[in-house]
């Protein structure tokens, strides 16, 4: 593609990710890094703002923020993600509620129960209402473990 196609093209945007993915996967972190900003560049170089393309974007340089063990990056991925999915998609799409969960993971590891009890509370109400028991199951789960484990 990217000799056929300008350095910007939108569908080098989707290989990127491809590979990013791929290389995320294998634990070849420098070249996933690589490939994942290049796609959140060229998506935001072509794309509206708010465009679910440059979300998913952010949602892999989350994962690959969690695979440095850099959960600050992550969480701020992770929060940009979710702005653009509410903004496009809704605030009761599945894909809000994994984000708000993989959020309030995260918060937990930052010692931060307060927001990880909020998120699990948005993942467990949009659950509940798409009727996915078992990611309510869980996000209710993880709201008691983390009153009981913080005194909240």
């Amino acid at each position: 593609y990217s000799k056929l196609l300008d350095p910007i093209h939108p569908k080098l945007g989707i290989t990127h990710v491809n590979l990013g993915s791929l290389y995320l996967e294998t634990n070849k972190l420098n070249k996933a890094k690589s490939h994942l900003k290049s796609a959140l560049h060229i998506r935001e170089s072509n794309l509206p703002s708010g465009h679910p393309d440059i979300a998913e974007s952010h949602f892999w340089l989350a994962q690959l923020s969690i695979k440095q063990n850099n959960n600050n990056d992550a969480s701020s991925h992770f929060e940009t993600a979710l702005k653009h999915y509410v903004k496009v998609l809704g605030a009761k799409h599945p894909k809000v509620g994994y984000i708000a969960i993989q959020l309030g993971d995260l918060k937990i590891k930052l010692n931060q129960p307060e927001l990880a009890i909020s998120y699990f509370n948005s993942a467990k109400d949009i659950f509940k209402i798409l009727d996915i028991k078992e990611m309510e199951q869980y996000a209710k789960y993880q709201i008691l473990i983390c009153q009981e484990r913080h005194q909240i």
